[in-house]
């Protein structure tokens, strides 16, 4: 088969929602990229408070959190974290993910 027009996300899921997924993925792969700048200076990880408040991050973690269909949590105690994506409007009924450090992404399963 043709795969130009491949929908399927990351996952190997078929989904209508792909964009709005992949938009989930994309804002996960950018806080880890916030992170490693952060730790690079500072030496440890950060939450979501202080990244929003620090001048070399601010302007990303902003940018992130204007996503209009994703909430992006971040959860940290300086040595790691967890970033995590939640549907805004359907928590319950979209798929959630979850990023480590190491850069992988999962899909977490919530009520």
């Amino acid at each position: 088969p043709d795969r130009r027009c491949d929908t399927r996300n990351p996952f190997g899921h078929d989904s209508w929602h792909v964009p709005e997924e992949a938009r989930a993925t994309h804002g996960l792969l950018s806080i880890r990229q916030v992170q490693e700048l952060y730790k690079s200076e500072y030496g440890s990880y950060a939450d979501m408070q202080t990244l929003s408040a620090n001048k070399n991050t601010a302007e990303i973690i902003q940018s992130i959190n204007k996503d209009p269909k994703y909430v992006f949590e971040i959860i940290s105690d300086g040595r790691t974290y967890t970033a995590i994506a939640r549907h805004r409007e359907r928590p319950g009924t979209r798929r959630a993910f979850k990023l480590s450090p190491d850069g992988s992404i999962t899909e977490i399963q919530e009520k």
